[in-house]
């Protein structure tokens, strides 16, 4: 490793921790004043020094983005730090979500504790504060460990996910493969601001690590063999007012005004509003566009990250949540 490349590292190591110790120091007087199930009798420590490092696309040099151009930092960890292939004790269980057709929710994927541990890792990755046409946010990409991470939080979902899906492009039906490794950790402060506005969620190849380098993301492991259907949303906190995620009645699409800095679930009682819940997990239909042009999936619903407010009387955390993809054979 060259001396740029250590000092930048060490840079980075350094930032994340400070970010990671002073979360620490505030969700920790949280434990002890807040008697919200979110944090009560969870003390995590950061991320031990050396064990998470900084990703770069395939073929680019160790260049660290800039918010400027909105890019996001990609990190990756160390299977010693988040390993769930222990299992968490619980029992998943799925619940439809009404009026969204193919879409549920998935209750219990996570324990409050891996939760908690998600969070502080993410945290010590480095989230960047964002605010785009669409979205106002901070975000960090987690391109996870496939043994330690992807792999069992599949198998904990695999029973209740499509196994086989129509391909809408005609030929063989699409198998169930797998979650997408390039997690993309998102954070919302509870101050009435941050928010995704209305949209659809496009389809993407399976990335993961070059296994030989192991700082290198490969956008597409598969060849272009695979690729999503179903959006994974995993939700890590709860302990705030609003934050829902909340669909359009395919009926309302064509009538909701295009307002600037309006949440749409302020505005129509008639959304389909799911409220997070930690260590749940939203599963709902993708675009199946990968350029972002093609006609989108009839059952890709369209759908807003609703504003984060603070709890009254108690202490709030932020609203956090990793996207995922479910992945099938195309």
């Amino acid at each position: 490793m060259s001396n740029g490349r250590w000092l930048l590292s060490m840079f980075f190591m350094l930032t994340a921790i400070s970010h990671a110790c002073a979360f620490l120091q505030q969700h920790g007087r949280a434990c002890r004043l807040s008697s919200s199930a979110s944090w009560k009798a969870v003390c995590v420590d950061p991320p031990p020094k050396g064990t998470i490092w900084q990703v770069f696309p395939e073929g680019t040099p160790d260049i660290a983005p800039s918010t400027a151009t909105g890019a996001i930092g990609m990190w990756s960890a160390h299977s010693a730090v988040f390993d769930l292939r222990l299992g968490s004790g619980k029992q998943v269980q799925a619940e439809e979500v009404m009026s969204v057709p193919g879409a549920m929710l998935l209750h219990d994927v996570l324990s409050r504790e891996e939760c908690a541990k998600a969070i502080i890792l993410s945290e010590a990755m480095g989230y960047q504060e964002h605010d785009l046409l669409k979205n106002t946010h901070a975000a960090v990409t987690w391109v996870a460990d496939l043994e330690n991470v992807i792999r069992p939080l599949f198998l904990r979902c695999k029973p209740f996910l499509p196994s086989i899906l129509d391909n809408l492009r005609g030929g063989a039906a699409r198998q169930l493969r797998g979650l997408n490794a390039r997690l993309r950790c998102y954070r919302y402060q509870p101050d009435g601001h941050q928010t995704f506005r209305l949209h659809r969620d496009d389809s993407f190849p399976m990335s993961s690590l070059d296994r030989h380098h192991g700082d290198r993301l490969v956008w597409d492991v598969s060849g272009g063999s695979e690729s999503s259907v179903l959006t994974f949303l995993l939700y890590l906190s709860d302990d705030f007012e609003g934050g829902h995620t909340s669909f359009v009645p395919r009926h309302k699409e064509q009538q909701l005004p295009v307002v600037d800095g309006v949440c749409m679930a302020e505005e129509d009682t008639e959304l389909v509003a799911v409220k997070p819940r930690a260590g749940s997990v939203l599963v709902f239909y993708q675009t199946c566009s990968l350029d972002g042009d093609s006609e989108a999936h009839p059952m890709a619903p369209l759908h807003e990250g609703s504003r984060v407010f603070p709890t009254a009387g108690r202490h709030s955390s932020p609203k956090y949540v990793i996207r995922s993809d479910v992945m099938y054979s195309c």
